[in-house]
């Protein structure tokens, strides 16, 4: 579950995420065009007023997804 990493993390609430799990290799372009151009929450998460943070991630191999996380939290 993603929240599990948020919460090791020391995040206790004010995270998100949007994840693509696809065959073929798109662009960085091509998949926030698709966040964008979603009707489904995802476009909502990517422009969120509150974000601080955002951190964005690529698996490669058995695995092929992209991943970009949001928090409102300053950890110190």
């Amino acid at each position: 579950e993603f929240k599990l990493r948020f919460i090791l993390a020391g995040y206790t609430s004010g995270f998100g995420e949007n994840l693509v799990v696809m065959s073929g290799t798109p662009t960085a372009a091509e998949l926030v065009d698709l966040w964008m151009a979603s009707t489904s929450g995802h476009c909502e998460s990517v422009m969120r007023a509150g974000w601080t943070k955002a951190g964005i991630g690529v698996a490669d191999g058995p695995y092929l997804g992209w991943d970009a996380v949001y928090a409102n939290l300053d950890l110190t």
